[in-house]
């Protein structure tokens, strides 16, 4: 009898911890999300964009601006948070409109950094 106590007290007692020390999915995450307007130049191109010197895809069209986190035409991630280096990679199969942009963020809890890529000023 003291035996089967002594055991339901330790299972108890490992869940309790178990679940307690268990990290949310959702917790320490942000979003972020890159755009550029590509539309601005005379030839057919794609961005590539790295974070932390990994691809994470290309921007799957051009914008203005970014609205928010979701936009339409833009790269949306949701990603670790911390401090993190981006690079963007605007190529053509040429190379005649080869353009780069890269910088630091920093990504805050539930936080949406937006990244837009202006070739306007880029020129």
């Amino acid at each position: 009898m003291i035996q089967s106590k002594c055991i339901l007290i330790c299972t108890c007692l490992f869940f309790f911890f178990a679940i307690g020390c268990e990290k949310s999915t959702e917790s320490d995450m942000g979003n972020v999300s890159f755009g550029v307007n590509t539309h601005l130049i005379n030839c057919i191109s794609v961005a590539e964009v790295f974070i932390d010197n990994k691809s994470q895809g290309l921007i799957p069209g051009f914008c203005d601006t970014i609205i928010n986190c979701d936009s339409v035409n833009t790269l949306n991630l949701k990603i670790a948070v911390g401090k993190h280096s981006y690079y963007i990679e605007l190529k053509e199969q040429s190379s005649s409109c080869y353009n780069e942009q890269s910088g630091d963020f920093e990504l805050k809890d539930n936080e949406c950094v937006k990244i837009f890529f202006d070739l306007k000023k880029s020129e």
